[in-house]
């Protein structure tokens, strides 16, 4: 079996004047997993209007729910010729032809609604799946790696970590499917099953640049930054055009106290990408820690306009107002960084701190010990 896909919650009143109550009943229903009565309920509003596309891609879910894939089709099959342009339509009838054994009509229409849908990670997915099923395991990897990378884009991280893992489990000696799974492994946090996964990468495939890059990563998070240092040097080797492998190596020097060659690196992620709202926090850290905190107040102006939710640019721009004397305008900023990221400590002991220096003691203890709750090492 695969996914059945959802249309989504809301649904638009308009276009059911004509069979409202049926509909909307049957989607209730459907919702409490009563599909034969959702099917009587739309056959009704069928009859009640003859080209309404949801009623008819709802009776077919329905249909597939039961296991009724032939009628399921030709519901399906009515709201493509309804709506040619539905992606929705596409991938529904071709989890009915993959439910009856009809592999490669699956992957047309899959393909189909991946042409009106290209973010779909449920049809790259499921495409993967109906390719596995014919033995094409080259092809099923490569959807199941396009899979992985939606759900990593739209931050489901473990979804793509189970896409990649299917992946891997179709093409094993493939270099770049175990970087991305690496990948997604250190962005969730696990810094020593991300390297396994990468050590694993540039072995099989040692050209690939972003392994050696998210390595490094790894190592930077485990407090490794000499030898995450090693893996950045060799990205940028492989690839000099890696933005963000200039930007890590910027960071690890930071942590080695070696500003300057800090700044350096993050100039050269910014000439390679302007956007990088990231290098120009990590910039005005490095000024930050120079003592040039006007310097690094522009940064993270910079950063902020590129990316508004930037809780620890908010942060640390209050730390460098702070230290320009301007205490009140820190403030502002710590206020920021926690209503972006209510369990941000350092931001909570940062405003503490600044409400301290203001004579306000008893606001600077209640940040003070939500700092602590937060982070025993603040306390």
């Amino acid at each position: 079996m695969v996914a059945i896909f959802f249309i989504g919650d809301s649904v638009n009143n308009s276009r059911h004047a004509a069979n409202g109550l049926p509909y909307f009943q049957a989607v209730s229903h459907f919702d409490s997993g009563k599909y034969g009565f959702a099917v009587d309920e739309l056959s009704e509003a069928i009859r009640l209007r003859s080209d309404d596309t949801e009623a008819y891609l709802l009776r077919g879910r329905a249909y597939n729910e039961l296991g009724q894939y032939q009628r399921a089709l030709r519901d399906f099959d009515k709201a493509v010729v309804l709506d040619t342009n539905l992606s929705a339509a596409y991938y529904n009838r071709a989890t009915a032809h993959f439910n009856l054994g009809q592999f490669q009509q699956a992957i047309d229409d899959f393909g189909q609604a991946i042409v009106l849908d290209p973010t779909s990670a449920l049809a790259f997915e499921d495409r993967g799946s109906a390719y596995k099923s014919l033995g094409q395991d080259q092809r099923a990897a490569d959807d199941f790696s396009k899979a992985g990378d939606a759900h990593l884009d739209l931050g489901q991280l473990q979804l793509a970590i189970e896409a990649y893992g299917k992946a891997i489990e179709s093409d094993p000696n493939n270099g770049k499917h175990h970087s991305s799974r690496g990948a997604a492994y250190q962005i969730q946090g696990e810094s020593q099953r991300a390297i396994q996964d990468l050590d694993l990468a540039v072995r099989l495939d040692p050209s690939l640049a972003t392994a050696y890059d998210n390595r490094g990563a790894a190592y930077h998070n485990l407090v490794q930054p000499e030898r995450a240092i090693r893996d950045f040097n060799k990205a940028i080797e492989l690839d000099p055009s890696l933005p963000s492998a200039y930007n890590n190596r910027g960071a690890a020097n930071h942590v080695l106290g070696e500003f300057q060659q800090a700044i350096y690196d993050f100039d050269q992620a910014l000439q390679l990408d302007p956007d990088l709202s990231n290098a120009y926090a990590n910039r005005g850290a490095a000024y930050g820690s120079l003592g040039e905190h006007q310097r690094a107040i522009s940064d993270y102006d910079r950063a902020i306009e590129l990316d508004p939710g930037a809780a620890q640019a908010f942060n640390n721009r209050g730390g460098s107002y702070f230290n320009l004397g301007k205490v009140q305008r820190a403030i502002k900023d710590f206020d920021q960084a926690v209503r972006l990221a209510p369990d941000y400590a350092s931001a909570y002991a940062n405003r503490g701190f600044a409400f301290s220096e203001l004579g306000q003691t008893s606001k600077s203890e209640s940040d003070n010990a939500k700092a602590c709750s937060l982070n025993s090492e603040l306390c």
